[in-house]
């Protein structure tokens, strides 16, 4: 109980009230649970997980362009150099840009990038970078249906995996996958979530998926789908898709590399 409350009181007070009228109970680690999630309202019809996360990261993107290069963190530089090696003089797809922070780091070794993200407020402020060597889709990450017929050497995706709904893993990275070329090599970095993070985390039984509530400067509090992984989640999971697959687990994120397995079925 006294781990019901804590969690319960670091939400905001509406959704403290959502939680109460729905249900949700603790389990493991004091994340909460609904008996049965009912889906959410929106203008009369039903409010996707994606549509909040959507929301957020366009009222995020005024807040995210930075210097990626100037952060002292010894995982950044080691992040920055990976790209740098892996990108020089190929052909790249960038899935979940954002506003261009990782993109204008590769630019200057890549051959050329296509760099894409489900966010319009995000693409307009990468756009605004005037990054060379790049064209900015705005695109679905799991259809990747508006680059064309290109196919690319090296594709990478930082800080995107945890918010794929499980129940749609494989169909992200069946569109992924489409768009490289068989054996080309791919980069995916995500959290390992922090023993004293504060944001409220949660899951729900019918989705699998697990949840965090995030809060913007604006004031306002969005529900986005986050799922923290174990080396053992990550090597299951990826494992299909994947030849020579190398995984690195070490807070603050983990690392995954590998090669598309070329008899993949697309």
């Amino acid at each position: 109980m006294a781990k019901q409350a804590a969690c319960l009181q670091a939400l905001p007070k509406r959704e403290q009230a959502r939680c109460l009228r729905e249900g949700l109970k603790t389990h493991r680690r004091g994340r909460l649970r609904p008996r049965q999630a009912p889906a959410l309202r929106f203008a009369g019809g039903p409010i996707m997980e994606r549509d909040s996360m959507h929301a957020y990261y366009c009222d995020r993107a005024p807040y995210m362009a930075r210097n990626v290069e100037d952060d002292p963190r010894e995982f950044v530089r080691d992040i920055i150099a990976e790209l740098k090696s892996l990108t020089n003089g190929q052909s790249v797809l960038e899935v979940a840009c954002g506003t261009g922070n990782w993109t204008r780091l590769v630019a200057p070794c890549a051959r050329t990038i296509v760099a894409t993200d489900y966010s319009e407020g995000m693409l307009d402020v990468a756009r605004s970078r005037q990054i060379p060597k790049t064209r900015f889709v705005h695109d679905d990450a799991y259809s990747l249906g508006k680059i064309g017929s290109e196919r690319f050497n090296v594709g990478y995706a930082l800080w995107l995996v945890s918010h794929l709904s499980r129940a749609r893993w494989d169909e992200f990275f069946t569109a992924f996958h489409a768009r490289l070329n068989p054996g080309a090599k791919v980069l995916l970095v995500d959290d390992i979530r922090r023993p004293d993070d504060t944001d409220p985390w949660y899951s729900k039984v019918d989705t699998r998926d697990s949840y965090e509530i995030r809060r913007l400067p604006n004031g306002k509090s969005y529900e986005i789908v986050k799922t923290y992984f174990t080396p053992e989640q990550l090597h299951s999971l990826l494992q299909p898709y994947a030849d020579n697959l190398q995984i690195r687990y070490e807070r603050p994120c983990w690392w995954a590399a590998y090669e598309v397995r070329s008899n993949q079925r697309i």
